[in-house]
């Protein structure tokens, strides 16, 4: 496939009727992408997912002062704390931004979230227009973007606002980036203010250089050196952002050296959490807020080794592949996927145990969702009966997946449904059981003293339950038990 400078589309110079006709199709995939989440505008906020932190309790974002606005960007803030541990200053001055328009409403709040995966899903199309010129292609994973049920947890939680601003920001990069290669304005400096504000809102981001450096794979089937010097900013710029991320992790405590310097089985939870994705990408179905992983001390399953070996073995096919130039769609189609991915895949392992997160999906899925729309369009340019198949497949796909979008938004409608929706799918795991018990413990006591007793009988050293027991036991006048859960 030939890749001139103009393969990204360009309106100039087309009859009027034709820029209308393509200015109606993107507002109709922006509308597809926004329509699902139009449940999530009654949502309230969700204080024990994160939502607290990032938005209730944090007073930085409460006032909009010069004061404020400088500690937001501080490495060790003066006038709060930084939530979770994560440097993301520009989403904490879009929460700022919004409390002093609009208060604590959190409609507005969700509002935005859902405007900026409207925009992403747009950008996931020019994006891959631009690298493929292929408009097909980008079309059709434009849809399966905008519509994939793994993308509620991203687009329905105000705290992940994180996907949905460093997304933006980083897709608007790639796109940048590709506008430089193709010799044209707002190019490879654009590209780096762009993957300055990714990071900005999410420290993830570090991954634009290698994912840039794919689409040149993609474009010219090799990397050559003059490829990656002239990447220079944007690998300075993950080198910092990642000796950023550490710091802020590890002076916190968020990441604990026994947890980071397991290298065995942080390769097996990586491994499976890979597979998960790629399950949950074919069928989105029996999706959780968390997927436990094994408590301390005991074994993993067959089903992590089996996942190991099998990416082992898709990674050493790629290689070939690769190196004979040959599948170049597959190639970075899966590459982008894990590479974008590899950050949250678990391999360093910070905060609590977890196997992955659908959130996590977010960008890396794109990967997946180009290879899928490529099948489609082959289908679509066979004879007429795969025609037929490959537009019945797509359209399916897209229905299927954006009525499961719209039952799943219900889900996060509130704490306690969130977590009696991943109770239900793993009734044994401590955390699971502590977080329902912080869930309820406001409107029914004794209820979550239950919740926190079974969550300590399967793990006895469960820090937030044992801070539940402690409310708990102060609210029943029992001062010497709740100081001890607090000890």
């Amino acid at each position: 496939t030939s890749h001139p400078a103009s393969a990204g589309g360009s309106d100039r110079g087309r009859p009027a009727p034709v820029r209308a006709r393509g200015f109606l199709r993107l507002g109709l995939l922006a509308l597809l992408a926004c329509v699902p989440y139009l449940p999530t505008l009654q949502h309230d906020f969700l204080p024990t997912w994160d939502d607290g932190v990032y938005v209730l309790q944090n007073h930085r974002i409460h006032h909009l002062n010069a004061a404020n606005l400088v500690d937001l960007f501080r490495l060790h803030p003066q006038r709060g704390r930084m939530p979770n541990a994560q440097y993301t200053p520009l989403v904490e001055l879009s929460f700022m931004l919004e409390k002093r328009a609009f208060g604590l409403a959190p409609g507005v709040f969700h509002l935005t979230n859902v405007l900026l995966h409207g925009l992403n899903t747009l950008l996931v199309f020019f994006f891959l227009r631009r690298l493929t010129g292929r408009p097909a292609w980008a079309g059709w994973a434009a849809v399966f973007f905008a519509v994939h049920p793994l993308h509620v947890e991203s687009v329905a939680w105000v705290a992940e606002r994180k996907d949905m601003l460093s997304g933006f920001f980083y897709l608007l990069a790639l796109v940048l980036h590709l506008r430089g290669r193709d010799g044209l304005r707002f190019g490879a400096g654009a590209a780096w203010v762009a993957g300055l504000a990714a990071f900005l809102s999410k420290p993830l981001a570090v991954t634009l250089p290698a994912a840039c450096l794919l689409c040149d794979f993609y474009r010219r089937g090799r990397v050559d050196r003059s490829s990656v010097r002239s990447l220079w900013p944007l690998w300075a710029l993950a080198a910092v952002g990642i000796w950023i991320t550490f710091h802020t992790h590890v002076s916190t405590d968020v990441a604990k050296s026994e947890d980071v310097l397991a290298f065995g089985s942080n390769l097996l939870v990586a491994a499976r959490g890979v597979a998960l994705y790629v399950e949950k990408f074919v069928w989105p179905f029996g999706l959780s807020a968390f997927y436990p992983v094994p408590e301390p001390g005991q074994p993993f399953g067959y089903s992590y080794y089996a996942a190991f070996a099998a990416l082992v073995a898709a990674l050493g096919g790629l290689a070939w592949l690769g190196a004979r130039g040959k599948g170049r769609l597959a190639v970075f189609g899966v590459l982008f996927f894990l590479v974008v991915l590899s950050p949250s895949s678990r391999i360093i392992p910070v905060g609590m145990r977890f196997l992955a997160a659908d959130r996590f999906f977010y960008l890396p899925g794109i990967g997946l969702f180009l290879l899928l729309a490529g099948g489609v369009d082959g289908l679509m340019r066979g004879r007429r009966l795969a025609r037929w198949g490959g537009l019945g497949l797509a359209v399916g796909l897209a229905a299927l997946w954006g009525g499961a979008t719209g039952r799943r938004t219900q889900v996060w409608s509130d704490d306690e449904t969130l977590w009696r929706d991943a109770l239900a799918k793993y009734p044994d795991s401590a955390y699971v059981l502590g977080g329902m018990a912080q869930a309820v413990a406001a409107r029914d006591s004794e209820e979550a003293g239950r919740y926190a007793d079974r969550a300590l009988a399967i793990s006895e050293r469960d820090g937030q339950t044992m801070l539940v027991k402690a409310f708990q036991t102060q609210r029943a006048g029992q001062f010497e038990a709740s100081l001890d859960w607090l000890a």
